[in-house]
């Protein structure tokens, strides 16, 4: 069984064949040359006019609304509790971590970022985590259906009225549309399963444990 892994853009979603096979979803982050400008004068003048403090501020907003939050997971239900001890329960939140080291060598040299923008943007999928793995025994229309619901639910002034949807499609499509992420920006891989055996559904079961993928339910 030799399979040949398939990148597809967004605006190539409606080439893919019906056939049977797994599919990954990856997001590639971006960082416009507006944005990259306008940050780099802010720090500068921040740095100088109202001090290094403030100054990693900018970067810290900059890092996280550009990058990590994209990324963050869902809040975990947890529960405590013991023989003869209270119990406690509620959601515990994901924190985005940025290293004070990484802020402070932006801080003394921005210009840092220049090479950030060209290298994150090369990074799916070779060094990326899949936001969504799927399998279907139709690929074309699978993938095609989340093409649909993805560019719906962004032309809803209010998606997170489907925030009940249950089946997998609609729940990861009202997530991109959720954190904002631009469908251009996304690109899918499929791997054709050219066997008669109904192994897809186990190879991706397997897959969404080893990666863990953000979008995810399985």
């Amino acid at each position: 069984m030799d399979n040949v892994i398939e990148k597809y853009l967004w605006s190539e979603i409606s080439k893919i064949p019906d056939i049977p096979g797994v599919y990954a979803w990856y997001f590639v982050p971006e960082i416009t040359d507006f944005d990259l400008h306008h940050v780099l004068e802010k720090i500068t003048n921040v740095k100088k006019k109202q001090g290094y403090n403030e100054a990693a501020g900018i970067v810290r907003e900059f890092l996280d609304k550009n990058l990590f939050s994209v990324f963050k997971e869902e809040p975990y239900n947890v529960e405590l509790c013991g023989q003869l001890k209270p119990r406690y329960h509620g959601q515990i939140q994901h924190v985005i971590n940025i290293s004070d080291s990484l802020v402070e060598r932006f801080v003394d040299e921005p210009k840092r970022l220049k090479l950030v923008k060209k290298v994150i943007e090369k990074t799916a999928p070779h060094f990326a985590s899949p936001i969504y793995i799927g399998m279907s025994e139709t690929l074309g229309t699978r993938l095609r259906r989340h093409k649909l619901l993805i560019e719906k639910y962004r032309s809803e002034s209010r998606y997170d009225k489907y925030s009940n949807a249950d089946d997998k499609d609609n729940s990861f499509a009202k997530e991109v549309c959720k954190r904002n992420l631009s469908p251009s920006r996304l690109v899918v891989y499929i791997d054709a399963i050219k066997t008669d055996e109904k192994i897809c559904v186990d190879i991706e079961n397997m897959l969404n444990r080893i990666y863990f993928p953000i979008l995810g339910r399985n």
